[in-house]
């Protein structure tokens, strides 16, 4: 696992994002993912493609017939196979978060210690001040900060809001520091968060073939989220992803100067203009109904919905309580989703390689032993690997 830096897609539904405090059940202040809701409680369109099986698709490739766009697909292959040999699309867009990223199923642990070790960041630079004092900080500028950029569809950087959540800290705390360090303490700050989510992040499994194969028909890939961090940022996320190679453009909507928004098509459009394509050729994909969907659609894009099971969904993992036969399950399904896609693939080659030296009740042994290796050994380490990197940090 090389995990990014989170996009900070966060929803245009005028809502608050996860990352403000507000969660119902953990009671802990989170990393601020701003990532757009899997399940916002609307039903995923239905593009009668059915999930777990691409072989009607890649039939159709094959035979070189002439594919329909999905309006939605609960895989990114899916859309490779789609675009592939389809004369109309000269460009494919991917949202970051819960498309070509997913969260590791310990993001609730990770967020917990962020706001903890600014405390400490802090106090190394001669300002001493209290979990509360600071996580209040933080929700106030957030909040301010949003009132001010939502309306016009825009996104604040990270930076600017820690600039001056550092401020008021040492106000608060009698602390005097000059610029330098006010701009030093928040660089700290910054980078601690970034780390944390490099942690707690991977490459959704289909991604990087995904990607590849659009690249290779070619079609210009195009990386475009919702996100107070800086491009910059996020071209490093998705090296770490080792995605970065075949990506030819990215886009962070607070450098941007516009976010996906379903009432305002501004920044999908300086995105064609930008890569040079119309938008009725740009195919854009991403897990959020209204800013992914309706907001590419009104912009004039093709767009597809990617529909996340609830396993693969974080979101819904952060509303289970820890420790319970359900979120215990649910971990299970959800490291298991971010597990290599092409493992199977792999290891039934290695199976016929060594057909000949296998009798039949060996054979069916070691499938049996490979399964119970797949469904719930290597989840179970995975997530034991994310605990250990937990206490390390």
């Amino acid at each position: 696992e090389v995990p990014p830096v989170d996009s900070g897609d966060e929803p245009d539904s005028g809502v608050e994002p996860i990352d403000s405090g507000d969660e119902p059940d953990s009671g802990i202040e989170p990393i601020d993912s701003g990532v757009e809701p899997a399940h916002s409680g609307v039903e995923p369109i239905d593009s009668g493609v059915e999930p777990a099986h691409l072989s009607k698709a890649t039939s159709s490739v094959e035979f070189g017939e002439s594919l329909e766009i999905p309006k939605s697909v609960s895989n990114l292959l899916e859309v490779a196979v789609a675009v592939e040999s389809n004369p109309d699309i000269d460009a494919v867009s991917f949202d970051f978060m819960n498309t070509l990223a997913l969260w590791s199923s310990n993001i609730r642990e990770r967020r917990s210690v962020m706001h903890s070790n600014a405390v400490a960041i802090l106090a190394k630079h001669g300002v001493n001040t209290d979990l509360k004092t600071y996580k209040a900080a933080w929700k106030e500028v957030r909040a301010t900060m949003n009132a001010e950029f939502e309306p016009k569809a825009q996104d604040y950087k990270l930076i600017d809001a820690l600039r001056l959540i550092v401020d008021r800290v040492a106000a608060d705390s009698g602390a005097s520091l000059d610029k330098s360090t006010v701009e030093a303490v928040s660089k700290a700050l910054e980078e601690d968060i970034y780390q944390l989510k490099y942690e707690a992040m991977s490459a959704a499994p289909e991604a990087e073939e995904a990607i590849r194969r659009i690249r290779k028909a070619g079609k210009k890939v195009v990386v475009y989220s919702n996100a107070y961090y800086s491009q910059e940022h996020i071209e490093e996320s998705m090296k770490r992803l080792g995605l970065m190679h075949n990506i030819d453009y990215v886009f962070s909507s607070c450098d941007l100067g516009a976010r996906k928004d379903v009432n305002n098509p501004s920044g999908f459009l300086k995105v064609a203009e930008a890569i040079g394509v119309d938008p009725s050729r740009i195919l854009h994909i991403g897990d959020a109904i209204s800013a992914d969907y309706n907001g590419a659609k009104k912009a004039g894009f093709q767009a597809i919905h990617l529909h996340q099971s609830k396993e693969a969904s974080w979101l819904d993992l952060m509303k289970m309580k820890p420790g319970s036969p359900e979120y215990a399950e649910a971990v299970i399904a959800f490291e298991k989703r971010q597990l290599d896609a092409g493992r199977d693939q792999f290891v039934n080659g290695v199976m016929q390689n060594h057909e000949s030296l296998l009798s039949p009740d060996v054979r069916e042994g070691a499938e049996r032993s490979y399964e119970i290796g797949r469904d719930i050994l290597g989840p179970v380490i995975a997530k034991f690997c994310h605990n250990v990197l937990l206490e390390a940090a």
